[in-house]
């Protein structure tokens, strides 16, 4: 739950500490988390809050200051791009001068002034292979340089964003093929006839030496071959029109992102976001049936309508049914047979239930667009797995 607080208390800053945007980033098993602290004046959503404002005057910047967020700073996880969510915004008063001193002494300093603490999520559902980050804002604007550290699984390190070098990378040492790359549709090489092509080159010495003394005759009948030897090569940039099949294990790794994205959208609350997410693993005709698909298996009738939070997504098993390792363009598909479970969480009056179901189906996924995307799932088995009660609800029997 979003919590909305005003710390009404100073806190001792660093002596004359300069007011500038940080950032902090955690990635976890299931989201990569950016922590963000700027000074409200220099920060346009925000800059109407000042050192005296009260709670009443910040109520509706929620809204603002995701927006700002979704707008910049891409993040892509596991080769997808991931939209933030805000869960934490908090305002500190900051007193930026030595205790003892008087605020004269302090001239063409900001002395007083109110630093916002952002915490933003971008959902993972499963341990993250390779984390993609941009970062596009630097304030004050005369910053040229952000120094970052990140925490990911026991490890920290110090990475650094500036103007000409945004990007960064953090892959898992677990790390298995980009996703980014196998989820690319890719084609077989163009082969080409090289019997042919030195039947013709042969022919073209032999026709020159033939007719050495009609020069004309030579050179109508060489042209004409040097043509047929142009059409048994290749062009550059041309390719086969059969598709390369991923490998078993690089099919399940793609179909493993594309699965853990559909119930990533359900993390955002704005339709909009909901199918702007949904849309880079599932194909146009399908994105409506997914969508209800999936929001149906979240909603929890027996909780009065409340839908499940997704924590987690485990894949059971994942086995690609076809074994051809190239097929047509216009034909070329994956089947894939999966069984998952989503571990999720339903708050109700007040309080939350964990929940776990388990799902079999199959999907297909075809070529769209230059990638491969789900164009048809067929759901054969769901259910409720039941979780042992805690012990101080088994003991009181609720």
């Amino acid at each position: 739950m979003l919590l909305f607080c005003l710390l009404a208390v100073s806190i001792d800053a660093h002596p004359l500490d300069d007011p500038v945007m940080s950032l902090k980033i955690e990635i976890t098993q299931e989201a990569v988390l950016y922590r963000v602290s700027v000074p409200t004046f220099i920060f346009e959503p925000l800059k109407g809050i000042t050192y005296k404002s009260g709670l009443d005057e910040t109520e509706l910047k929620w809204d603002e200051v995701e927006s700002y967020f979704k707008q910049r700073n891409p993040v892509h996880v596991d080769g997808i791009r991931v939209l933030p969510a805000l869960k934490d915004l908090k305002f500190i008063q900051v007193d930026n001068f030595e205790p003892g001193t008087a605020p004269s002494e302090h001239k063409g300093q900001i002395l007083q002034y109110v630093r916002a603490e952002i915490l933003l999520s971008h959902g993972a559902k499963s341990r993250p292979e390779e984390v993609r980050m941009k970062w596009e804002t630097f304030l004050p604007p005369e910053l040229q340089e952000t120094i970052v550290t990140l925490s990911a699984f026991g490890s920290r390190q110090l990475i650094l964003f500036n103007k000409s070098e945004n990007e960064q990378v953090w892959q898992s040492r677990m790390r298995g093929p980009s996703v980014m790359d196998i989820s690319r549709v890719k084609f077989e090489p163009t082969r080409v006839n090289l019997w042919l092509a030195w039947a013709y080159g042969l022919s073209i010495l032999v026709v020159g030496y033939s007719f050495r003394r009609h020069p004309l005759p030579v050179t109508i009948i060489s042209a004409a071959l040097i043509v047929g030897l142009f059409f048994c090569l290749p062009t550059r940039g041309q390719v086969s029109t059969n598709v390369l099949l991923p490998e078993p294990a690089n099919a399940a790794a793609l179909f493993g992102a594309h699965l853990r994205n559909i119930y990533r959208a359900f993390d955002y609350t704005n339709e909009e976001d909901i199918y702007d997410t949904l849309a880079q693993s599932v194909d146009g005709p399908m994105l409506d049936e997914i969508y209800n698909q999936v929001y149906q298996s979240l909603l929890q009738r027996d909780e009065g309508g409340a839908v499940s939070m997704v924590q987690r997504v485990e894949i059971l098993e994942s086995n690609l049914e076809q074994n051809e390792p190239a097929g047509k363009a216009s034909s070329a598909q994956l089947s894939i047979q999966c069984r998952w479970r989503v571990h999720g969480a339903v708050e109700h009056w007040g309080h939350s239930h964990k929940r776990l179901n388990e799902y079999h189906a199959t999907y297909v996924l075809k070529p769209r667009d230059g990638r491969w995307k789900i164009t048809h799932v067929e759901v054969k088995e769901q259910k409720r797995i039941e979780l042992p009660k805690p012990a101080s609800a088994a003991m009181t029997g609720s």
